[in-house]
């Protein structure tokens, strides 16, 4: 059995891996152990914050901390939506034109900068949201809203793909499918209450066949059996 320990981005990114991602690679000889919160800042009496954006720093400390398990693999399941200035090669990944070069260029600068042969990272194009805009009919039917698939699909094809919807801080995946929830079923979206549910109703295989990058990682964590 081949253990796993994950860093993740947040309590939704958590859900989605015992909900999800574990059922899918256990059957395969994979365990994932329950993930790791990013560690946001530590508080005077020793208890850390966790979940959500970080520094740099503190995620590369994250890392090491997993890797002083020495009968594991780590990796992560963080955005590549509001990673912190200083990571690694930000700058010159983002300028690459490719679309799914960026978050590439950027496992590579962060597994470099790790230097360990057990770290394989993972940054999701653009944030988990995204692959729910790739399963629009399971979205409007988990959340009941009269519309939703048709306007999640439009945002996709304008995009190019589900993991193409960009990064800028008004038109993200999150904030584009709560505005259409909102705007078209008068209700609030949950990333916690809704996103995992959703994600589990779809299945990886439908998911990952509408988004590669997604499924580049899936393929390496599916090689570990």
């Amino acid at each position: 059995m081949t253990r796993i320990l994950l860093l993740v981005e947040g309590q939704t990114e958590e859900a989605f891996v015992n909900l999800v991602l574990r059922p899918h690679l256990l059957p395969l000889g994979v365990f994932v152990e329950r993930p790791s919160l990013l560690r946001t800042k530590e508080l005077p009496e020793g208890n850390p914050f966790k979940g959500g954006v970080t520094t740099y720093p503190r995620m590369a400390r994250d890392v090491r901390r997993l890797l002083k398990d020495t009968n594991a693999r780590v990796t992560t399941l963080l955005d590549y939506y509001g990673l912190p200035p200083v990571f690694p090669g930000l700058g010159v990944a983002k300028a690459q034109p490719d679309p799914l070069a960026p978050a590439r260029a950027l496992e590579a600068s962060f597994t470099a900068d790790i230097n360990h042969p057990r770290f394989h990272p993972f940054l999701a194009l653009h944030e988990l949201e995204a692959w729910i805009l790739a399963v629009p009919h399971v979205a409007e039917k988990h959340l009941g809203v009269s519309g939703l698939a048709a306007e999640l699909q439009g945002i996709v094809l304008a995009a190019g793909g589900a993991e193409l919807v960009n990064d800028s801080p008004i038109t993200h995946p999150s904030v584009r499918l709560a505005d259409a929830v909102q705007r078209l079923g008068r209700r609030r979206y949950g990333k916690m209450a809704d996103g995992p549910d959703i994600l589990a109703k779809a299945g990886l295989a439908t998911i990952r066949s509408c988004c590669p990058h997604l499924s580049e990682w899936l393929d390496w964590l599916e090689s570990l059996a």
